[in-house]
């Protein structure tokens, strides 16, 4: 018996279970104990949170939606959750219908791109194989999508924010609930089939009797209300609560304790915050408003009184009472004096003292003789010999007695894996310079500049910033996972808004320069509102907006940020436009050979926003930014190679054009850049190309080390494997600890020199 059974319950469930001793539970388990009440949590939580697709892809990553199976055979969950986070779905009813509609395409797509990037080495069986997995998780996939747009209520429109507003019925829902659970496919005859049963028995009547509109956030929980279920063993039949087996053990609680009879009873949990819980004051309605009602006259007549605290902790050590009275044979109580969340001494409850002095007929015992009669507590380190599990053998094999050894040996041998994490823990800790810090020559061999693939400004600017993290995203091809996030109020990130602005920028100049249109014509207004509206519908289609407030806001952002650009275009007018987009070594376009200082010349890729040429007939190249406006953050020249971009497309662009480039502009078209305009000769850019031929050595070098500048790291993808944290407007990195700290080591040198004050 338990004195809170769903906590001892489910923890005895899981011992049990590991160790294939039958059980039953006279008040059962938690429906959330099964794999159906996960699935149902799922569901509510998807119906919640305007059906964002991020429940279902960590449900399918859990196993605890099942793909549904093709063909007789049920691919991998994690396949098919890869798949459906791939369709960046976001949130949003109509999204689902878009993603099925657009599956057999973009399957199409994804296995062109593999054809053309598979290496050599696969065999043809081998890569049929594959393709013959991916397309029967497609169409696994394509099934899930279906009958998730079968189980949305139909009452639930809208994205975001509005879906949060729709009137709906807990009935509606629950009908909803239903369909989503004929994914699932118990075994017959286990407890998951009986918790199936009594769920979908419960949703049948909430669709009978739930029918009451109201708001969703209330009709979920009514619903949730509905399904706090306990369900029993297969096989139990009749009310709670439920009956032992023979064979078997059995828990209850101690409001039903005492009924089987049986020999032998542990009753747990009697530490004193157990058996008192529920006999706290109430803080909406205290004591002294309940006493303040007792004395009512209309409540004494009504005999309406209210239990106070001291009533309901007299009524739970009665009925504890009472229980006790009624067992027979030997009894055993045990209380929990340890509580590891909090790392506390929990006390046992008076009814143990109470219990010590019935069994030895003293009245005059203590709580001091009360720890004497218990002797030690008991652990997880077992006290004899015999071992139940795969646990009680490891803490047997690493304790003497009740000490626990240094157990750190024994684990390294053991388990190979967590060996090596180890090692890579304590190198990093070290004062040496290791492959662990990333100093790995063997590397510079695969990710030299002799590699086939050209480099790109970025790519190289990356480099500057940190070369570890180029390491991680350039030669190791390790990527964040970017799934779209509902932020109320909140509908592009800057990287989204920076792109329409982008393509905003290309069109209006596309079409203006094709249609000899002047930029100071009210024509050149029209244009230019069209290009927007176009392209604000095509963000809308790929990032359903949370609200049409936020989606309206954001939108009159990016009209603002294409006025200031044209208000820009029709202040500097030298010069004509002729190229835009501009591709080298991207889009099936020739790389860009650049020659280096040493005489090197090494192929780049990149794509230039635009390119005027000059009434000289010079060019100038212009790169569009559409967050603020560049200040000078680094002492060093270009940032220490973090801003070498203006010289790489400046030399990039005279050698795909053929003609001489007389100016590098960085332009800030945006509420945030105020139409800024950042000019560079190109006489002043000749050093940047001295600088990406130090950055080429040290991929060259294997010296893939962090950056000693805790700033590099606030903004970069690959924060968590470096245990990057970011507080207010303080950053601080381990990685660029030790690098500051060890920077006098000869890898850094480059570094140290690229980043000194001019």
């Amino acid at each position: 018996m338990a004195t809170d059974p769903v906590t001892y319950g489910c923890a005895l469930d899981a011992l049990t279970a590991s160790l294939n001793v039958p059980v039953t539970f006279g008040v059962g388990l938690p429906l959330e104990r099964s794999r159906v009440g996960r699935l149902l949590r799922t569901y509510l939580l998807w119906i919640e949170q305007g059906f964002h697709a991020q429940p279902l892809v960590q449900a399918l990553a859990r196993g605890e939606l099942h793909p549904p199976a093709v063909g007789g055979d049920q691919p991998s969950g994690a396949q098919v959750a890869r798949m459906l986070r791939d369709l960046r779905i976001g949130w949003g009813r109509s999204r689902y219908a878009a993603a099925l509609d657009g599956l057999p395409e973009r399957g199409r797509q994804e296995e062109q791109s593999r054809a053309r990037h598979e290496g050599p080495e696969s065999s043809d069986a081998e890569r049929a194989r594959r393709i013959a997995g991916r397309e029967q998780a497609r169409r696994s996939l394509e099934i899930l999508l279906k009958e998730l747009l079968a189980s949305m209520p139909t009452s639930i429109g809208g994205q975001g924010d509005e879906s949060k507003q729709t009137a709906v019925s807990a009935a509606e829902i629950a009908g909803g609930a239903a369909r989503f659970l004929e994914l699932f496919k118990p075994r017959p005859g286990t407890e998951e089939e009986e918790a199936l049963r009594r769920v979908n028995e419960r949703l049948l009547r909430v669709q009978a009797a739930c029918g009451r509109r109201t708001a969703l956030s209330a009709a979920i929980a009514e619903l949730r209300a509905r399904l706090r279920l306990r369900v029993p063993r297969v096989g139990t039949l009749g009310p709670l609560p439920w009956t032992s087996a023979a064979g078997a053990l059995h828990l209850t609680d101690i409001e039903h304790g005492g009924r089987s009879g049986r020999p032998c009873t542990f009753v747990v949990g009697l530490d004193a915050d157990r058996v008192t819980a529920g006999s706290r004051q109430d803080p909406i309605l205290p004591d002294s408003d309940r006493e303040g009602i007792h004395a009512s006259p209309d409540a004494l007549l009504a005999g309406a009184l209210l239990p106070t605290r001291p009533d309901r902790l007299m009524a739970k050590r009665y009925e504890l009472a009472a229980m006790l009275a009624s067992l027979r044979g030997e009894v055993t109580l045990s209380y929990a004096a340890w509580d590891s969340a909090t790392g506390s001494l929990l006390a046992p409850d008076p009814v143990l003292l109470q219990a010590l002095r019935v069994r030895d007929r003293d009245d005059r015992r203590s709580f001091d003789d009360l720890q004497l009669a218990l002797g030690a507590p008991v652990s997880p380190v077992p006290s004899h010999q015999g071992a139940i599990d795969a646990a009680d053998v490891w803490m047997g094999t690493i304790s003497r007695g009740s000490t626990l050894l240094g157990g750190v040996d024994l684990v390294r041998k053991s388990f190979a894996g967590l060996a090596a994490g180890l090692r890579a823990r304590e190198a990093r800790m070290g004062s040496a310079l290791t492959s662990f810090h990333g100093h790995l020559p063997a590397a510079g061999v695969l990710t030299g500049a002799g590699r086939e693939r050209p480099f790109s400004p970025s790519e190289l600017q990356k480099l500057a910033a940190c070369p570890l993290s180029w390491f991680y995203k350039y030669a190791l091809r390790v990527r964040k996972l970017e799934d779209p996030e509902y932020v109320a109020g909140q509908w592009l990130t800057p990287l989204e808004r920076g792109e329409i602005l982008h393509s905003v920028f290309e069109g209006f100049g596309v079409e203006c320069r094709d249609g000899g249109i002047d930029v100071a014509s009210l024509e050149a207004d029209e244009i230019l509102e069209r290009v927007v509206q176009h392209e604000l519908a095509g963000a809308r289609a790929r990032v359903p907006p949370p609200s049409p407030i936020a989606m309206e806001s954001e939108a009159e952002e990016v009209r603002d940020a294409a006025r200031v650009f044209l208000t820009m275009e029709r202040e500097n007018r030298e010069g004509s436009w002729q190229w835009f987009e501009l591709p080298f070594g991207r889009e099936g376009s020739p790389p860009a050979m650049i020659r280096l200082p040493s005489g090197r010349v090494v192929p780049f890729r990149g794509q230039v926003d635009r390119v005027d040429r000059l009434p000289d007939g010079r060019l100038r190249v212009i790169d569009y930014k559409t967050g603020k406006v560049f200040e000078n953050e680094w002492d060093a020249p270009f940032g220490g190679g973090r801003q070498i971009q203006p010289g790489i497309y400046a030399r990039a662009v005279e050698g795909v054009l053929g003609r001489e480039v007389a100016s590098f502009e960085y332009r800030f078209p945006s509420g945030r850049g105020l139409g800024v305009i950042q000019t560079h000769r190109t006489d002043e850019l000749e050093a940047t190309l001295a600088i990406a031929e130090d950055l080429l050595g040290l991929i060259e070098a294997g010296v893939f080390v962090a950056t000693d500048e805790a700033a590099d790291c606030t903004w970069c993808d690959f924060r968590p494997i470096c245990r990057v944290q970011t507080k207010g407007w303080d950053t601080t990195s381990p990685r660029a600890a030790w690098s500051r700290e060890h920077r006098t080591l000869p890898e850094y040198s480059t570094l140290v020199r690229l980043r000194a004050k001019t």
